[in-house]
């Protein structure tokens, strides 16, 4: 009878130590169930927020980036040249650095030019010099007097403000970026590597003069505001695109001639920015 109680005892305290032992692998399966599923909610409602953001902010971009390298291409798009009969600038070879000030949404940059292919005779990248009343024909092209100015290198500084950024910001989809949209002030052309033409022609329309000079001209052409967008593309990829409309400034040397006294140019970026 006593050995009957004692395997009693035995398979009673047995039990109870199987039922705390599962009870305890339940309640550690139900807490990881629940971090699970609070994990996946989290998940869910941020898919959810940015789902809501992207038709209101086009793109998702949290990089910090706060300096800016770009060497790319410059299409000729929509330059307005100094004749109506010219054709639009040539291709540009760009390359360009942009610097944030600290945390706010302006920037400086500094971006140069340079043609990659010939201007034909007889065009310009503003206008010319008034001419004498003669013209001529020079390699079966009908010509004035006087000079055709054009680029090979130029040289531009620019102020951006990017005046979308901190809302991106407040919605956590943006870093302290260069990737958005923006209004600028610019200085064009405050370097310049010029190439000009002088042609001269008699009263029998032919050609006495004709002279080739290149030279560098460091002096500011025009102060111009526009509005742009910039947007990175598969991580390196940029394109910047922006309209601007310009006025010349008053030289007070013998350059002022070549420049018309309003420019409106749509610029096209399209390479890398690191």
């Amino acid at each position: 009878m006593k050995r009957l109680y004692i395997i009693w005892l035995g398979c009673f305290f047995l039990s109870v130590s199987f039922q705390a032992t599962a009870q305890k692998r339940d309640t550690t399966s139900n807490g990881e169930e629940l971090l699970l599923a609070s994990d996946l909610f989290k998940k869910s409602d941020e898919e959810r927020r940015l789902m809501l953001l992207k038709p209101r902010f086009r793109y998702i971009n949290k990089e910090d980036k706060r300096r800016l390298y770009k060497i790319g291409y410059r299409p000729a798009i929509a330059q307005f040249s100094g004749t109506r009969n010219a054709a639009p600038h040539t291709h540009s070879f760009a390359l360009s650095y942009e610097s944030k000030f600290g945390n706010s949404p302006f920037s400086w940059s500094l971006e140069s030019l340079t043609r990659l292919g010939e201007m034909t005779l007889g065009t310009y990248d503003y206008k010319i010099r008034p001419v004498v009343p003669r013209s001529g024909s020079l390699n079966g092209v009908w010509l004035s007097s006087g000079e055709f100015f054009n680029h090979r290198f130029r040289l531009h500084t620019t102020l951006r403000y990017y005046y979308n950024l901190k809302r991106r910001l407040e919605a956590e989809v943006s870093g302290h970026n260069m990737a958005s949209e923006y209004f600028f002030f610019r200085l064009r052309d405050i370097l310049n590597y010029a190439e000009v033409d002088d042609l001269t022609f008699d009263d029998s329309f032919q050609l006495t003069r004709h002279v080739e000079r290149r030279e560098w001209v460091f002096r500011p052409a025009y102060f111009s505001i526009g509005w742009g967008i910039q947007r990175p593309f598969f991580n390196t990829l940029l394109i910047d695109i922006n309209a601007e409309v310009g006025r010349r400034i008053p030289f007070s040397s013998g350059y002022d001639h070549f420049y018309k006294d309003f420019v409106v140019d749509l610029n096209v970026f399209i390479g890398l920015g690191l």
